[in-house]
């Protein structure tokens, strides 16, 4: 049995936890059978990936890097399309206000009176902007279903950033599930393999919970439109930038980093980054330019594949994920025995309280949310329990 040792990722940091479920991930790809362990040497946690395959680090690197190549692929997207889904998203909200406050004039209006009297002009104003706002959001929802064709069929192909309208989640779901479901079972890297869309899109998010109308996103999204950042366009962007020579470094702890890319916001040293730049918190190099290791951020986004999203009390959470006196906190294992991709995803949906009685788990890190601007999520610095 070959194995490869990564002593560029470290289990003790988010981020580098989730690019290594992301490196499991596209390895199963091509081996199913290939199983993952943490080794403690050199003061660090690392991941093992073992394989009866006669497979040495370059062919895990090409293997890896022949689907970074097509999973950030798109298609070209008419600006006047994005557009109009732009400004009728902006008419929405301003005819959601204006209806907010016709309600809060009836109120003060009416005083006992009968509200519901069709001769009442506020009445009819609300109601005539209830027909409204209900024909834009289904012209609305026309117009993302028409950005997410143009933007071609993956895994994070459903716009900028999570919070569409659930009708496209469904749709792009379904396309991946008839295609498996016809017998279109493919395991070569390509854009739209559907295997791989439907183990990543429920780690995005639940077509039955909503936010405004929207789908809620996962916990692990930090990038909502805020501050620049866009959560799908950054890991496409990433995915789009990453080579060969960017995975190697990262695996084997030389990391290569590139300008005008933007993190997916889960290393705790971004943080403090964030709080002596005016931009997005990246590495920063002695001149002063921003730059961030494409590859980590890349297998990190497919990483979430192993935590899926899920409602829990009408609210969105995801595995690993609990709270803790008012905190939200994101717990992850190690294990020193040679997993599955299967078993692996039980071992994570454990919860704190159960892995901390499990054999073979040596350890358990935790990361707790923290916003000190009140703008942008970060992790904490891990500890472990």
């Amino acid at each position: 049995m070959n194995t490869i040792q990564c002593p560029g990722l470290d289990g003790s940091n988010p981020l580098h936890f989730l690019a290594s479920l992301g490196v499991m991930r596209l390895a199963t790809q091509g081996d199913d059978e290939i199983k993952m362990s943490w080794h403690f040497n050199n003061g660090g946690w690392h991941p093992c990936f073992s394989s009866n395959q006669n497979k040495d680090e370059n062919d895990f690197v090409q293997q890896l890097s022949t689907w970074t190549k097509e999973i950030g692929k798109t298609s070209h997207i008419d600006p006047k399309l994005k557009k109009q889904a732009a400004d009728l998203s902006a008419k929405i909200k301003k005819d959601e206000k204006k209806r907010k406050e016709k309600i809060k004039g009836q109120k003060k209006s009416s005083k006992g009176k009968d509200v519901t009297n069709e001769s009442d002009p506020l009445k009819r104003e609300i109601d005539e902007l209830d027909t409204a706002i209900k024909e834009e959001k289904k012209h609305l929802a026309t117009l993302q279903i028409q950005i997410g064709d143009s933007l071609g069929q993956g895994v994070a192909h459903l716009g900028d950033i999570i919070g569409v309208n659930p009708d496209l989640f469904r749709y792009k779901a379904k396309l991946a599930l008839d295609k498996m479901n016809g017998g279109s079972i493919c395991c070569s890297p390509s854009v739209d393999n559907a295997q791989l869309i439907v183990a990543c899109l429920p780690s995005l998010a639940c077509d039955q919970i909503f936010e405004d109308g929207k789908l809620a996103y996962t916990p692990f999204s930090f990038s909502n439109g805020g501050s620049g950042q866009c959560l799908l366009k950054d890991f496409r962007e990433c995915a789009k930038a990453t080579t060969e020579a960017h995975i190697k470094g990262t695996l084997f702890g030389i990391p290569i980093y590139e300008r005008t890319l933007s993190s997916l916001g889960w290393d705790p040293s971004d943080q403090s980054l964030y709080a002596v730049q005016w931009q997005a918190p990246e590495v920063t190099n002695k001149k002063g330019t921003k730059e961030v290791d494409p590859a980590i951020q890349t297998f990190a986004y497919v990483g979430l594949s192993l935590l899926p999203a899920l409602p829990v009390n009408g609210v969105l959470t995801a595995v690993g994920w609990e709270t803790d006196l008012g905190r939200r906190i994101f717990c992850w294992p190690m294990w020193d025995m040679n997993l599955s991709l299967s078993v692996i995803m039980s071992v994570l949906a454990l919860g704190r309280n159960q892995a901390m009685k499990t054999p073979g788990l040596p350890t358990i890190f935790s990361v707790s949310v923290q916003n000190p601007n009140g703008k942008r999520n970060f992790f904490s610095p891990s500890r472990s329990l």
